[in-house]
């Protein structure tokens, strides 16, 4: 697809995206207009053209993820392919951009690599042109809510303090030392006008875990553009309905823990409860802090990776299954499948975990003899 000369990326381009945390991944710039971009202001093409903070509408291959990414975060595929392509789950979403590159496409038939009939090539060109923007195929990004009125870019901030759809795609949360804290009001949430935009909102008194039943200390995991982690620092009814104020933590995979991203709040109200697809209750969070002693950190008990996962993939089935999309649906099913297999081999384990470092006072507390390593 064309390129407009100048800068390195145009819409339809199949590239290496890197998201924080991630390795970088196969992925293709979607056509939507960047003006459409809901993290920050901007126009449909980069001023200058070299812009490294000018966002591209992403589709991640293999997950089918969509997210708003910097220009400075896009490689070359062609360039790259052999140094980023080594990992196994990179090579297999190498070979779905290969074999079924336009799968959700705005145009095409979005299937066995078949991309244009003489309709949607004419649609393409006219887009291209800026001459239409009608595209052939609905997808996941017609179910983004726009950037909110008067909104500026977000690049130091995760999610504006008043309350915003879940659904909105945000950009990556910067290094603890970079953030700033963020003031977060009191006052009684407002109704989400634009709440019938996604099943998900439409349908949240269906929703796997009720605000109603979850309560300040209390653990949670919400989905975003990615899952996110917290506990619960307050709890407000209204005559509105109740919201739940969360403090956000990363999810260190590596060391089995939890640990605070200063700043990083959200106000969930009732009407996105049906984000949540984890909710752990207060008395199995164990509270520590870093080695440094500069950062809060914890522990669920009785909770494995596995567990985070299959509750993810739970909650995707689920909302696959809302927003009408059986290919996710079955996806995730399958996942689900695996998971349950893979987690009731470990049940027998329970009880066993690894100590983070720095947190060797979480020993005594989850009864654990003082054999195990912790310097993992």
């Amino acid at each position: 697809m064309p390129v407009t000369p100048g800068r390195p990326f145009g819409c339809g381009d199949i590239v290496f995206a890197k998201m924080k945390g991630f390795p970088p991944w196969p992925a293709r710039i979607d056509m939507i207009r960047p003006s459409r971009c809901n993290v920050r202001e901007q126009e449909n093409l980069p001023t200058p053209h070299t812009d490294p903070d000018f966002h591209w509408p992403i589709f991640f291959y293999g997950s089918h993820q969509i997210s708003w990414l910097p220009q400075k975060d896009l490689f070359e595929f062609e360039e790259h392919r052999d140094e980023f392509g080594a990992n196994p789950q990179v090579k297999r979403a190498m070979e779905e951009s290969r074999k079924n590159t336009f799968i959700n496409f705005q145009f095409g038939e979005g299937n066995s690599g078949i991309a244009w009939s003489e309709r949607h090539s004419q649609m393409a060109h006219a887009w291209f042109r800026h001459q239409s923007d009608e595209v052939a195929n609905e997808t996941a990004w017609d179910r983004l809510p726009p950037r909110k009125k008067g909104r500026k870019s977000i690049s130091r901030v995760r999610v504006d303090s008043s309350p915003t759809k879940a659904t909105q795609v945000l950009e990556d949360i910067p290094e603890l030392t970079d953030l700033n804290a963020i003031e977060i009001s009191d006052s009684e949430p407002e109704s989400d006008t634009q709440s019938d935009e996604d099943a998900v909102v439409v349908k949240y008194q269906d929703s796997i875990h009720r605000i109603e039943d979850i309560n300040e200390g209390d653990f949670i995991a919400a989905m975003y553009e990615k899952p996110y982690y917290g506990l619960v620092t307050k709890k407000t009814k209204s005559h509105s309905g109740d919201s739940i104020l969360v403090q956000f933590y990363t999810r260190s995979d590596k060391h089995d823990v939890f640990i605070e991203k200063k700043g990083d709040v959200d106000r969930i109200t009732e009407e996105r409860q049906g984000y949540i697809f984890l909710h752990a209750l207060a008395h199995e969070v164990v509270m520590s802090k870093t080695k440094s002693g500069k950062q809060k950190c914890f522990v669920i008990q009785e909770y494995t990776p596995e567990d985070f996962d299959l509750a993810e993939s739970k909650w995707g089935m689920k909302v696959s299954s809302l927003r009408g999309v059986p290919d996710e649906e079955e996806n995730y099913e399958k996942k689900v499948r695996d998971l349950i297999k893979k987690t009731s081999s470990l049940f027998s384990n329970r009880g066993i975990y690894r100590i983070p470092i720095g947190c060797e006072k979480l020993r005594p507390l989850l009864g654990m003899p003082d054999v195990f390593d912790v310097t993992m």
